[in-house]
């Protein structure tokens, strides 16, 4: 009986992008410029506006994929990322998400912006 729980407990705790595969998804995004498609109100005061250029990074757990947005002059390891999107475990049909599911997702949301077309503060 007690294994059987485990068996529950485990299948029940698995990411919907496993830890190993999400680190690559996020490496494919990491170098890429997105513009916001709408604008996002992540609060009262603060909304971004569409166009805003930023960055982009996918957190995943047992029961929400997670879209983040940090500011393009930002690193992601010192910028505190805003959620732009997520998805709940419970509105979805699959266990597992992959790149292409991600891609899909973000491309409803962001445009990625070509290097050359980045604009320049001077």
């Amino acid at each position: 009986m007690p294994f059987v729980l485990l068996l529950v407990f485990s299948h029940c705790s698995q990411r919907l992008i496993k830890k190993e595969r999400l680190r690559e998804i996020n490496e494919y995004y990491d170098g890429k410029t997105y513009a916001l498609q709408e604008e996002i109100k992540f609060s009262q005061t603060e909304v971004w506006k569409k166009g805003t250029l930023v960055k982009i990074y996918i957190e995943s757990t047992p029961s929400l994929l997670k879209l983040k947005v940090y500011p393009i002059a930002e690193s992601r390891e010192s910028s505190v990322g805003k959620l732009a999107a997520y998805i709940i475990n419970d509105d979805i049909k699959k266990n597992q998400y992959d790149l292409e599911d991600v891609e899909e997702w973000v491309s409803k949301k962001f445009t990625l912006v070509e290097p050359s077309v980045k604009k320049t503060k001077k």
